[in-house]
């Protein structure tokens, strides 16, 4: 039994532990107001880098191509975006305004695509995935020209959700069975 109760506590600790709040970024910036320390989820994947499109058709046949989905459509562009730093060295946010799956970034002439996660209402990114020819600069020197949003975000359930249930679930049925003998 004792060993049951031991694999039950360290299951529930990993499970625990991988669930994904315990990664997120926060808002860190006094430029912020009322969105200073946000929490805006995880850093949103980087897909791709490329050269600035000339025209929404362009950039939108580049994403699908990049996503692998010729559904995807043209949601919203933003400009000019107001971004914050966050906890996280070169990792800043900034507000997006239709939860989408996919957004871009842009630059003079380059533009770089993201798949958001986690918080859909923000973009979360890390300036390091970014080659040198994006040149968005650093810190409180960087600029965006502007942002498209692409597509419509899925949300799935958080993990920890699901392990809490279980765990109860678990226990309950351990209770019960200690209470049968």
């Amino acid at each position: 039994m004792k060993q049951i109760t031991h694999k039950l506590i360290i299951s529930a600790l990993l499970i625990l532990g991988l669930s994904s709040p315990a990664w997120s970024v926060v808002i860190v910036d006094s430029s912020a107001g009322i969105h200073n320390g946000t929490v805006v989820g995880l850093i949103d994947t980087f897909l791709a880098e490329d050269a600035k499109k000339g025209s929404d058709t362009e950039e939108l046949a580049w994403v699908n191509a990049i996503i692998g989905s010729p559904g995807t459509t043209y949601n919203y562009k933003t400009e000019p975006v107001s971004y914050y730093k966050t906890d996280m060295i070169d990792v800043f946010a900034f507000q997006l305004v239709t939860e989408p799956g996919y957004y871009v970034i842009k630059k003079a002439k380059r533009v770089a695509l993201f798949a958001n996660k986690d918080a859909y209402g923000w973009g979360v990114f890390d300036l390091s995935f970014l080659s040198d020819d994006m040149n968005l600069g650093s810190g409180g020197d960087m600029e965006i020209s502007h942002v498209t949003e692409f597509g419509q975000s899925v949300t799935v359930s958080e993990p920890a959700t699901f392990a809490i249930l279980g765990l109860g679930l678990i226990g309950l049925g351990l209770s019960r069975r200690r209470n049968a003998k």
